[in-house]
């Protein structure tokens, strides 16, 4: 079974407002682990900026990229996560830009040349005619092959992650601490294809819009559409960079009201023109903070692994237990909302 296969869906099992931020755990063996950057000192990412399509608000010109300066924007509001009424940061955590890439394989951090990602896959593996005759088709994992996102799997659906998904976070770590040592930002993309054609239904991927509130008064029907907006670029690597520093969706969908939470960073769903994402709210703060504190990064560990073997402890073992193959995915993601 391939890594990818392993990788499990996030447990969403707070309910709002019971606990106001949530950390991204895994239980493997009976031991459970909280994720975590061991050295948060300098957590460089890159961009691959490669698309199939884009938005006119999106597209890139003459030495700007919108696309990249909404992921820059994205990290450096979890970077710079500061409680109301203080003057500096409390999170002693650093997420500098590594530039751009042309790299465009996730889930490959297995040692310290790992680049951590954001990609733009190019619309639906479903849509692929080459992905159905893949060994990948099987495991629901054609995104590093096809460079496309993994929405169905075999048996139309089954294993896949639906086309709800708007974007979704790998996370590589250490089964016996949480260490995170590498994580990957994937989009479900424009795959270019069907300009002029109804974006209901995101049949080529979604359809991705940058700028300011200005230029979202009107919502954007068709592909490829100008002078509007859709589902927010900034909106959405915000809420993806809380998942690749650890933290978790605050409740699930039967567990959400409808009134104030949704305007959290973490909140799980996105509705169309939705930018309060951008903006950390005090639960986001206050969630990143509790884990990036000035005496170092906070573990969570509980349980006991059974049988033999390693303990839970620190990140000693860590070279080792990577070679050995422990290392363990999770996945987590942010799904498109109908919600006005």
């Amino acid at each position: 079974m391939s890594a990818r296969a392993i990788a499990a869906a996030l447990a969403l099992l707070a309910a709002w407002p019971a606990q106001a931020y949530k950390r991204s755990c895994a239980t493997n063996d009976k031991l459970t682990v909280c994720f975590y950057w061991p050295d948060p000192s300098a957590v460089t990412w890159k961009v691959n900026p490669v698309r199939g399509g884009s938005s006119p608000s999106c597209d890139a010109a003459a030495g700007a990229d919108p696309a990249v300066q909404a992921a820059q924007a994205a990290f450096a509001a979890w970077e710079g996560a500061t409680r109301a009424g203080e003057g500096a940061p409390c999170a002693h955590l650093s997420l500098p830009f590594g530039g751009t890439t042309s790299t465009a394989i996730a889930q490959t951090g297995m040692g310290t040349s790992a680049e951590h990602l954001v990609v733009f896959r190019k619309g639906w593996c479903s849509d692929v005619a080459a992905a159905h005759a893949d060994p990948c088709w099987a495991t629901a994992s054609c995104n590093n092959t096809f460079d496309c996102f993994d929405d169905e799997g075999p048996g139309g659906g089954q294993g896949g992650l639906g086309k709800s998904v708007l974007a979704i976070t790998t996370v590589i770590y250490n089964p016996n601490s949480g260490a995170i040592q590498d994580a990957d930002l994937e989009v479900a993309d424009w795959s270019g294809a069907g300009a002029g054609t109804s974006i209901v239904g995101a049949s080529d991927g979604w359809y991705f819009t940058c700028g300011s509130d200005s230029t979202l008064g009107q919502t954007c029907a068709t592909y490829g559409q100008a002078s509007c907006g859709y589902e927010d670029l900034q909106n959405t690597l915000t809420h993806e960079a809380g998942h690749f520093i650890g933290l978790a969706h605050p409740c699930d969908g039967k567990a959400c009201p409808g009134t104030s939470s949704p305007d959290v960073t973490m909140y799980p769903t996105a509705p169309p023109k939705e930018i309060q994402k951008r903006t950390l709210a005090p639960d986001d703060v206050e969630g990143v903070c509790a884990i990036y504190t000035a005496a170092g990064p906070v573990q969570e560990i509980s349980g006991k692994k059974s049988g033999g073997g390693c303990g839970a402890g620190g990140d000693g073992g860590l070279g080792a237990l990577l070679l050995a193959g422990a290392a363990l995915l999770q996945r987590v993601l942010l799904h498109r909302s109908s919600r006005a």
